[in-house]
């Protein structure tokens, strides 16, 4: 965490590190991976140059321009966080619902066995009564029917949802929920209650594990969302704030000097059509 340090630094909450960077300070700028630096070092950079952008506060159009860099960059880093926890999210929903169904599809499996011992007198069908009972308690628990259709719910809402995102975002989600769908798979060739009762329970009750700690995760990336990525969307949208890029670039071409700084001016045109790039990308 960066703490105001400077008498100056504590009156106005801008951190020393912010008000005054240089080359390593501007690369902490560029190179923040968390959300609190987010919160303590990215946030109070945004607040200082939309104040500088808006009051007159650049002595130089190169001042403006790193300034405007530095905006590109973190613009860029918070779009792609908000995408990697929304491909997480996706990716954790889709797993949490498909194996419900795969648990549902094992219940179904484990009744059908006790159908048989009950309509066949054949020593093949009979249950030892430890297994007989562990199958009634189970089968208590959760309706098959509801976990499936709760499940298909949820699934066609998901994929309603993906349709309408950004396609990089759309094959993203979809690598990672196969590559997670192919433990499913690998435990759907393992399951043969009839034939391999404790290798089956065995997968059963490892399947609900994981169905439990994806569960867990869905509620730690709510609280996430809820909580932690308010100061990140906030910081979002200003270093989007059209007023704020348009009082940066009043701001530079009154600063700039076109018989010295032509190559700035480029420069400048071309990071603004990477922000307008962005504007796209952020909407999707």
């Amino acid at each position: 965490m960066v703490i105001p340090c400077s008498r100056e630094a504590r009156a106005t909450g801008i951190p020393d590190e912010i008000r005054c960077y240089g080359r390593s300070d501007t690369a902490l700028l560029m190179e923040w991976t968390s959300f609190e630096e987010v919160e303590n070092i990215v946030g109070p950079f945004v607040s200082e140059v939309k104040r500088k952008a808006r009051y007159g506060g650049y002595k130089s159009a190169r001042e403006v321009f790193e300034d405007y860099k530095i905006f590109y960059s973190i613009r860029t880093k918070l779009i792609e966080g908000k995408k990697k926890l929304l491909i997480q999210t996706y990716v954790a929903e889709y797993f949490y619902r498909f194996a419900l169904k795969e648990k549902a599809m094992m219940l179904n499996g484990f009744s059908r066995m006790s159908d048989d011992a009950a309509l066949f007198p054949d020593e093949f069908y009979q249950i030892p009564d430890a297994n007989a009972n562990w199958m009634h308690q189970h089968l208590k628990e959760d309706d098959p029917k509801d976990l499936i259709l709760y499940a298909e719910i949820f699934i066609r809402k998901l994929d309603a949802s993906l349709k309408k995102m950004d396609t990089d975002v759309q094959s993203e989600i979809n690598k990672q929920k196969e590559k997670k769908l192919e433990y499913l798979e690998k435990i759907q060739k393992e399951f043969h209650p009839q034939w391999c009762f404790g290798k089956s329970v065995q997968v059963f009750e490892e399947l609900k594990w994981k169905i439990s700690c994806t569960k867990k995760l869905l509620e730690t990336l709510a609280s996430r969302l809820a909580t932690r990525c308010a100061s990140y969307c906030k910081t979002l949208a200003n270093v989007g704030d059209r007023l704020t890029i348009s009082s940066l670039a009043k701001e530079f071409f009154k600063l700039l000097h076109d018989d010295s700084e032509g190559d700035l001016a480029k420069e400048w045109s071309e990071l603004a059509k990477g922000m307008q790039e962005l504007d796209k990308e952020e909407l999707l």
